[in-house]
């Protein structure tokens, strides 16, 4: 049987919860929270209270790799004073709220506590299946309100609005694409990592 989440865990990641909404809210405005590792946030408000392995493992898949690549960008930036990727560059800008900013650095801490809670759970070979269906939704609803400046999810284009296709295009492929990429790879691994310990 597996072990289930200490209280502590419950508690903070709570706290945190609840100090992060109103800030990204009034920095942001609510349509920064159809970013991806933003609903993230949402679905895990649930997950740890339920100790959802399900939800623990598809957020795991979502947001794994580029939350690695965000750790990376921010520490260019610490280390040399730039973003090599781009990525985090928002945090270098003034104008956005320190506050908003700091609270972004959740994405350092997220990986840690979504493998400590996998480890803990247990993995659900469902997650890769849900966490396509939750892109499936976001990307849409994503391009029907999120300004093309803002590029949320990057569904008018990878880090830049493209012109190659139409965005429904672009959007269909994002919703194919990502899975593959971004969940597939994270997924197959625990799967293999799984079947090396088993005893």
């Amino acid at each position: 049987m597996k072990a289930g989440l200490p209280l502590w865990l419950k508690l903070v990641y709570t706290a945190f919860f609840i100090a992060w909404v109103p800030v990204i809210l009034h920095a942001y405005g609510p349509t920064n929270f159809l970013w991806l590792c933003n609903v993230c946030n949402f679905l895990l408000v649930y997950g740890v209270w339920r100790e959802s392995r399900l939800i623990f493992s598809s957020q795991l898949l979502a947001v794994f790799l580029t939350d690695i690549v965000w750790a990376v960008d921010v520490l260019g930036w610490t280390l040399a004073g730039d973003f090599p990727l781009g990525f985090a560059a928002y945090m270098a800008n003034e104008e956005l709220p320190l506050a908003a900013r700091a609270l972004s650095l959740y994405h350092l801490v997220m990986p840690v506590m979504l493998v400590f809670g996998v480890r803990r759970l247990g993995y659900d070979g469902r997650a890769l299946g849900l966490q396509a269906l939750i892109t499936a939704i976001m990307l849409p609803i994503s391009l029907a309100l999120s300004p093309q400046e803002w590029n949320i999810n990057w569904v008018w284009g990878p880090g830049f609005v493209q012109t190659w296709m139409p965005a429904w295009a672009w959007v269909t492929l994002c919703t194919l694409g990502y899975p593959l990429v971004l969940y597939l790879p994270v997924h197959a691994s625990i799967l293999a990592w799984r079947r090396l310990t088993k005893r």
